[in-house]
């Protein structure tokens, strides 16, 4: 028999289990990040193309920007670039500056996936295996590390993913406003993708909402939980920021969609091997084992199919995001760019996990281990793969560092590199080295450029 001091002793040692398992997970999420850091990387010449705006008064920031947004800078809408900025007047030149949103970014996206597990209620070895398996989307995971809003894209598309796996009787906790700011809002300030990620979003939480039994009254339910108070500000920040900057004109490329990453074959080949990662190299057994599960499922009356609906979408959609937004490129006769993919290939690594560990969950009785089965493979792919991951991105800081050390090597003065015609990313990182602020003269380089629009 359980006496009441038994049963506090348990609970306590399940709370210290449970709070050793999250200071993992904060400990595995840092690692990841510093991996991906890209410390010490010199910048290249699109994140010069931010970094050259810390010498400017704010007015001109402004008015660069809006300047800019239709050749130079196409497509942003500014929010980075303004981050960046005031980063660079607090750090002077600085490449962990410049990198810094990004940084924060990949924790976001880390951490952001990890709640949406928790919060659909899988336990935290789920919760370790999608922060592996994020971690394991190689290309994904290099825009944490760089000076360009993409990573941002992703994590703010997985935050609003996670603001609506959260119970809507939480919504106005902390929790839940964080997600709204740094999801939802910031999303919409970001990128101008983001509204088509959050229809993603949108369509399979509330398939979701209606399996988890959040949806009583109808339509009037769905309205509410769609939440116009998260929803409504970032719908008029997306618009104001948008006319202010990329919506105005549509630049005319005229490129070859297919010429810079060299063919539509390349093209197909590269985009399955970013949206896989570990799960590329293997996908032949990994599919077919797979099936199998699912056959023995259905032959079971598996009872809870539904409930895998919501994952499978998310993982259909998110695939079909990055789908559209490489067909509006083709269409619009500019290149299909790998980078343009980071959202979807987030979303689709959750998507996963999400997949597998619902079956695992909903599988009846005896069956429950079959259904497990994929789970375990897929953790033991990425462990696999993680190895490589420490070589490869360790083996890639130190080369950072050694590029580092051939940097300090430069004696030239400013005046001097710019008689030698030096490239203007290899001046910024000679700024960075011998810090201080921002040279001017980077500010006069950006008054030079072609397509800055006339008022």
């Amino acid at each position: 028999m359980l006496t009441r001091q038994v049963v506090a002793e348990r609970v306590s040692e399940r709370r210290q289990v449970g709070l050793a398992a999250d200071v993992g997970l904060v400990a595995f999420g840092l690692v990841i990040v510093g991996l991906y850091s890209s410390w010490n990387r010199p910048i290249w010449l699109d994140e010069y193309l931010f970094f050259a705006f810390g010498a400017m008064s704010f007015s001109e920031v402004l008015s660069a920007i809006h300047g800019t947004a239709t050749e130079i800078n196409h497509g942003q809408t500014g929010f980075f670039i303004l981050a960046d900025w005031a980063l660079l007047q607090i750090f002077g030149a600085s490449g962990f500056a410049i990198r810094l949103p990004s940084l924060l970014a990949g924790g976001l996206l880390l951490f952001s996936a990890v709640l949406v597990l928790r919060f659909r209620g899988f336990a935290r070895p789920w919760q370790y295996l999608v922060m592996g398996l994020l971690a394991c989307q190689a290309f994904l995971m290099y825009f944490i590390g760089e000076a360009r809003p993409y990573a941002l894209l992703a994590a703010t598309s997985v935050a609003a993913l996670a603001y609506y796996q959260l119970d809507p009787t939480r919504r106005r906790t902390w929790i839940g406003w964080f997600l709204v700011v740094s999801g939802i809002w910031i999303g919409a300030l970001n990128h101008p993708y983001f509204p088509l990620m959050l229809g993603v979003v949108l369509v399979v939480s509330v398939w979701a909402a209606w399996r988890s039994g959040w949806l009583v009254n109808g339509w009037k339910s769905v309205v509410g939980f769609v939440d116009p108070i998260a929803v409504v500000p970032a719908a008029g920040l997306y618009l104001v920021v948008g006319i202010l900057t990329w919506l105005p004109s549509r630049p005319e490329f005229g490129y070859d969609p297919y010429s810079n990453m060299g063919s539509r074959e390349v093209v197909i080949n590269a985009f399955w091997r970013d949206h896989l990662g570990a799960l590329w190299a293997y996908r032949g057994w990994f599919l077919a084992f797979m099936a199998l599960v699912a056959v023995v499922l259905l032959l079971s009356r598996f009872g809870s199919g539904l409930d895998l609906v919501a994952p499978f979408a998310l993982g259909v959609l998110s695939l079909g995001t990055s789908i559209a937004v490489s067909a509006a490129s083709y269409l619009s006769d500019y290149w299909i760019l790998q980078r343009q993919w980071v959202a979807g290939i987030a979303l689709l690594a959750v998507a996963v996990v999400w997949f597998l560990a619902q079956l695992s969950q909903s599988s009846a009785g005896r069956l429950r281990w079959v259904a497990s089965l994929p789970g375990v493979l897929v953790g033991v792919l990425v462990v696999l793969a993680l190895g490589s991951v420490w070589t490869g991105q360790t083996n890639q800081l130190i080369s950072y560092s050694q590029q580092q050390g051939e940097l300090m090597l430069e004696k030239r003065s400013l005046e001097q590199l710019v008689a030698d015609g030096a490239d203007w990313p290899y001046v910024a990182n000679v700024n960075i080295l011998r810090g201080g602020p921002v040279w001017p003269i980077f500010t006069e380089w950006y008054s030079r450029q072609a397509g800055m629009r006339e008022e």
